[in-house]
């Protein structure tokens, strides 16, 4: 699933980032500075792309620690995992769900 995310995402940014030159492109053609409409440097598609990618990074950043700790479970060194280490990680999953609602609110231009 890990290859699948980052393989889609990449193609996602790979899209906009190359819309993005294309716009560039077609305002040279027509000499004018941008093709935007408002002041901002940033288009609305670069700043989603910004925000998926930092949905996906936290979302990377907070199952590695859980797929780890299973993974030292299935080869059977259980004397590294204590109770504590065992648990973080599952504690962290459970704030994924409030994170992407946070990463959505603090790009949001209002």
């Amino acid at each position: 699933p890990m290859a699948f995310v980052i393989f889609f995402y990449t193609q996602i940014a790979k899209a906009v980032f190359s819309h993005e030159a294309e716009m560039r492109a077609q305002a040279k053609k027509m000499n004018v500075e941008s093709l935007k409409q408002g002041k901002s440097d940033e288009s609305v598609e670069v700043k989603i792309a910004k925000v998926a990618i930092t949905n996906v990074l936290l979302w990377i950043g907070t199952w590695c620690p859980y797929a780890i700790v299973v993974m030292i479970g299935l080869s059977g060194n259980y004397h590294i995992l204590t109770p504590l280490v065992a648990g973080l990680p599952s504690l962290l999953i459970k704030t994924t769900s409030s994170l992407n609602p946070i990463a959505f609110a603090v790009a949001h231009p209002k």
